[in-house]
């Protein structure tokens, strides 16, 4: 049972995934992908520069705020575009 910060209140996860690193997020996405509930535990600190991360064209047009679930149709929109 994991306790949110500044909170009373106790949820209850499947699994606990301690660091935030790529091997974490894997594990944590691995594991909610096939049902199990999960906290994932850590800090991010500099893993957006650090991990090799590369948020591959999330959002087009960055005016628009538009969030991209496809990234590979972002691509080819940003192409024409």
């Amino acid at each position: 049972m994991l306790k949110a910060m500044g909170t009373s209140k106790n949820n209850i996860f499947d699994l606990a995934v301690i660091g935030t690193g790529m091997a974490g997020a894997a594990a944590a996405v691995f594991a909610a992908s096939r049902g199990l509930t999960v906290a994932q535990v850590g800090e991010t600190g500099e893993i957006i520069f650090a991990s090799g991360y590369l948020d591959l064209l999330g959002v087009h047009p960055p005016e628009n705020g538009r969030i991209l679930n496809d990234p590979w149709a972002g691509l080819a929109q940003l192409a024409r575009d």
